[in-house]
């Protein structure tokens, strides 16, 4: 589970890049590479798209963050109940038979 949300991190993060990138903006940003205005998409409605896609995306990344955090959380958890248990068995005082 936690290997498929990274997987799934990763690829938020170049989505949200490439997002971010394709802002409209005044001069900066990769979103004059489309070439001129003239075509099917006015640049008005894939400025629209490209914003509500880095809404989606920034809202998926959080979610995701939360829960690596969480899943994160648990396995230090369980595993630190392990080394408890590990440390416990250890420092036992040996079973030394009394002889009659």
């Amino acid at each position: 589970m936690l290997t498929l949300l990274l997987v799934l991190q990763f690829v938020v993060v170049v989505s949200l890049i490439l997002a971010v990138s394709l802002q409209q903006s005044s001069s900066d940003g990769v979103s004059g590479l489309a070439g001129g205005g003239h075509g099917i998409v006015s640049s008005k409605a894939s400025a629209n798209f490209i914003t509500k896609t880095t809404f989606i995306l920034a809202f998926v990344f959080m979610i995701n963050s939360l829960c690596l955090a969480k899943l994160t959380i648990m396995d230090l958890q369980k595993s630190g109940k392990i080394i408890e248990s590990i440390k416990e068995a250890v420092n036992q005082d040996p079973v030394v038979p009394i002889s009659q």
